[in-house]
């Protein structure tokens, strides 16, 4: 990721281990939507407690080589940058799904 002609952020590895599915290679993008978020939320401390934030969002739709799916949701703001793994289909039941690893990490 770049801001400019700085490198923000390397490329490393992602992805979960699931139940029944390994999310951490074979991958298949099937898309990606970008949409811009405003969240309000009120500090605990500081001198400005109500306080809003603008970010960029994309959301990338991956499958793995058995068919299960996995989300990766990547914010943006101008002070730094998160991600979160979303497991769409993994649990139609509601009674939860067990990640018993996680691949994210540095090169």
């Amino acid at each position: 990721m770049h801001r400019g002609d700085a490198t923000v952020l390397e490329p490393s590895p992602l992805g979960v281990v699931a139940d029944d599915a390994d999310l951490t290679s074979g991958l298949r993008l099937l898309e990606r939507t970008d949409s811009p978020v405003s969240e309000s939320y009120t500090a605990v401390a500081g001198k400005q407690r109500e306080r809003t934030v603008a970010m960029q969002e994309s959301r990338f739709a991956f499958e793995g080589a058995n068919g299960a799916r996995m989300d990766l949701v990547v914010r943006v703001a101008d002070d730094g940058v998160a991600y979160r793994y979303v497991l769409p289909e993994a649990d139609p039941d509601g009674d939860g799904v067990a990640v018993s690893r996680e691949s994210s990490g540095t090169t």
